[in-house]
């Protein structure tokens, strides 16, 4: 059996190249063979009423490790992908993700989406909605991007209206900023709806817990409740694995913050000493033979 492996084609990421070796050594115990692409090399088109790429006639899964929306749902027309296109795009896309989660009883920050705007005015009472709607200080984020870029902490009305017409055109919420502790959340991993993997992310030096951004990772014991959380979230995004990301509230509630179809693997694998990849791997070989 082989598979492919399709990343993005600018992303020069080491987390994504030590998650590619770890599901090459680990697909290998299977005699499971793995090419590499970049999304580039696929060659998408479309053409004839349908998405078109290369040839993968020879391969029998795709593991996509790119946020590509075109290309994720043309591959999985063609063959079995990890995660699939639609949990990809719910997932991409924050408010989507809100959004998909509606009826479930999930706790979530307060959240306000941006008008659309497609224009260069702005509306001027919308920013004082927001401040007493959900107060200062409060978090502005871009509805797309990941390891914590464009999330920023906005702690005057001043850095609000700012914000509000640098970035009026692009889509972007407003949240309230969950405060209980700085700089910290906790990253659940879930493969084939169950947790594999429990982190918690700090940062001593800055509001996002990001690894990217400085944070780092130690192995934690959690309630029942945020397994439970993690587990309806993945369930209900059809996610075949996921980077839940749950921040504490009062009473040690857990808050969804944020849902990564993408995850890596570097920081929870070594912190916590669980084969979370190999997990994984079990995941879809077991999935694609059934």
């Amino acid at each position: 059996m082989r598979g492919i492996i399709v990343k993005n084609s600018f992303n020069k990421s080491l987390n994504t190249e030590y998650k590619i070796e770890r599901l090459k050594e680990e697909f290998k115990k299977y005699d499971v063979e793995l090419d590499v692409f970049r999304a580039s090399d696929l060659k998408l088109h479309f053409d004839q009423g349908r998405y078109q790429t290369i040839d993968l006639s020879k391969y029998s899964f795709c593991v996509y490790l790119d946020k590509d929306r075109y290309l994720a749902s043309a591959i999985n027309s063609i063959l079995p992908t990890f995660n699939s296109a639609n949990s990809m795009i719910y997932c991409d896309d924050k408010m989507l993700t809100y959004e998909k989660l509606q009826g479930l009883k999930i706790k979530t920050p307060l959240t306000i989406p941006c008008p659309l705007n497609y224009s260069n005015n702005i509306q001027s009472d919308f920013t004082d909605y927001v401040i007493d709607k959900l107060h200062l200080p409060l978090i502005a984020k871009s509805v797309y991007g990941s390891l914590g870029k464009q999330v920023y902490l906005l702690n005057t009305k001043e850095d609000v209206e700012n914000y509000y017409k640098k970035y009026s055109n692009i889509p972007h919420i407003y949240q309230e900023y969950i405060s209980y502790e700085f700089g910290t959340d906790y990253r659940l991993i879930t493969v084939g709806g169950k947790v594999v993997g429990r982190m918690k992310r700090k940062n001593d030096f800055d509001f996002r817990s990001n690894i990217a951004l400085g944070g780092k990772g130690e192995k934690v014991e959690l309630n029942s409740t945020y397994d439970d959380l993690a587990i309806k979230v993945s369930e209900a995004l059809g996610l075949d694995y996921a980077g839940i990301d749950i921040l504490k509230g009062e009473n040690d509630m857990p808050i969804l913050n944020e849902v990564n179809s993408n995850a890596y693997f570097t920081e929870v694998e070594k912190v916590t000493k669980n084969n979370i990849t190999g997990e994984l791997v079990k995941h879809i070989l077991n999935k694609i033979s059934n």
